[in-house]
């Protein structure tokens, strides 16, 4: 059986950050995607994040109102 993780956000980038490098660094056996949906004012930043299971990521930010 595989999971979905599906983490949701709005305007916390280092909190999602320190979310994902965790959930990236995790042993991902069963874990089939992970789902970011952002909310944010600004699309995250991705510099600075190269992790390990980073193909496993799906990323999608719709401006929030």
């Amino acid at each position: 059986m595989s999971i979905s993780i599906i983490v949701c956000t709005r305007n916390r980038p280092e909190k999602l950050r320190r979310c994902l490098h965790a959930l990236l660094r995790a042993e991902l056996e069963r874990v089939l995607e992970i789902i970011v949906l952002d909310q944010s004012d600004q699309p995250l930043e991705w510099r600075g994040l190269d992790e390990p299971n980073l193909d496993h990521l799906r990323y999608v930010w719709q401006k929030g109102r």
